[in-house]
C-alpha cells in the first residue's frame, strides 16, 4: 500500500500533461465561470468514466457512494486502497461523486 501512494501514485500523476499553465491572471478570479483549469484527464478515461456515470443513474447530477462502492468492489483493487482513491476523488466530501470526480476515481482504479 505504501508503495502505491508513494511511488505508483506520483507515477500516474507524472503521466499527466504538464504543459498546461495554471497561472491566474492578477485581473482573473479563479472562481468565476469563465476561469478554465487545464484538462488533465486523458480523453479516453473521459469517455469510460462518462458511460460508467450514465449507466449507474446518477441523481441530480452525482452518484451516491453506496452505487459507486459496489461497482468499485468489482475490481481487483483491494479495499484500503479504494478507500484512499475514493478519499481523493469525492473532492467535496459529501459522499457522492460528480462526473468530474468520477473522472478521477476511474483513473485512480484504471
Amino acid at each position: 500500500m505504501d508503495t502505491v501512494l508513494s511511488e505508483d501514485i506520483p507515477k500516474l500523476l507524472k503521466q499527466f500533461p504538464q504543459n498546461h499553465s495554471t497561472e491566474i491572471r492578477d485581473n482573473q478570479n479563479p472562481f468565476d465561470d469563465d476561469f478554465v483549469e487545464p484538462d488533465i484527464i486523458p480523453a479516453n478515461c473521459k469517455e469510460k468514466a462518462t458511460e460508467i456515470f450514465k449507466t449507474l443513474g446518477p441523481e441530480n447530477g452525482k452518484l451516491p457512494g453506496k452505487t459507486v462502492r459496489e461497482v468499485l468492489m468489482q475490481s481487483s483493487l483491494q479495499k484500503d486502497l479504494l478507500s484512499k482513491i475514493w478519499n481523493l476523488s469525492d473532492r467535496d466530501k459529501d459522499g457522492a461523486l460528480n462526473l468530474d470526480e468520477v473522472y478521477f476515481q476511474v483513473e485512480f482504479s484504471s
